[in-house]
């Protein structure tokens, strides 16, 4: 299931038009239709319009994420910026994007969110991961090389790239590969290293001794 949430008429017709081979799709346009589908759907991806009445609030927006963990909601701004795309994020949410993303965009976004994977900008991934690799490196020391022992050379190729920030499509253009293999070899390393998301691998990549993992997959 798929909520769709926006008391803006425009933006409805968009993302139903964007997602029309998509059969189950439900359209909340006031709080009272969203807190109704939402409690109906408890593990629906929510299209969340940061302008929706009641929800804009980013405290509101913290309670219903802490109170439906099993749902997956994706902020959309009118116009987005990287402060509250990261503030958003550390609360919980799965993606962040513009209200008048392109159809192609909006239909890997959901794709990517089903699977389990958090959807941003590539500015946002980078500010994201170094605030929180600050943040976790303070007062500690370097995290040891060993957990990526188990990896091939190309998957610590791929690593290496996923700690720069850099998306599917980035990373199959530098290693001269399909974005399918590149999927496929971050689906490798999420197993091997027991990492449950990009961010989260970054956030290793991030802490691992920069000398010792370079010296890796050699």
């Amino acid at each position: 299931m798929i909520i769709l949430c926006s008391a803006n008429e425009k933006a409805i017709e968009r993302w139903t038009d964007c997602l029309k081979d998509i059969d189950d799709l439900s359209v909340c346009s006031d709080a009272h239709q969203f807190l109704e589908t939402t409690s109906r759907h408890r593990d629906a991806i929510v299209l969340l319009h940061l302008s929706f009445p009641q929800m804009s609030d980013t405290t509101v927006i913290r309670s219903f994420i802490q109170n439906s963990p099993d749902m997956r909601v994706i902020a959309c701004a009118d116009v987005p910026n990287d402060e509250q795309g990261l503030e958003l994020l550390k609360i919980g949410i799965y993606g962040y994007c513009n209200t008048w993303i392109a159809a192609p965009q909006l239909e890997r976004v959901i794709e990517q969110v089903k699977a389990g994977e958090i959807w941003v900008g590539r500015t946002l991934i980078l500010r994201l991961i170094n605030d929180l690799s600050a943040a976790s490196q303070a007062g500690s020391k370097p995290m040891a090389s060993d957990w990526l022992e188990g990896l091939t050379k190309r998957e610590h190729e791929v690593a290496h790239l996923v700690g720069q920030g850099a998306s599917n499509k980035v990373i199959a253009n530098q290693l001269d590969i399909t974005e399918r293999t590149a999927k496929a070899h971050l689906s490798a390393i999420f197993k091997k290293t027991g990492c449950k998301d990009r961010i989260q691998l970054a956030l290793q990549i991030n802490q691992t001794n920069p000398v010792s993992y370079s010296k890796l997959g050699s």
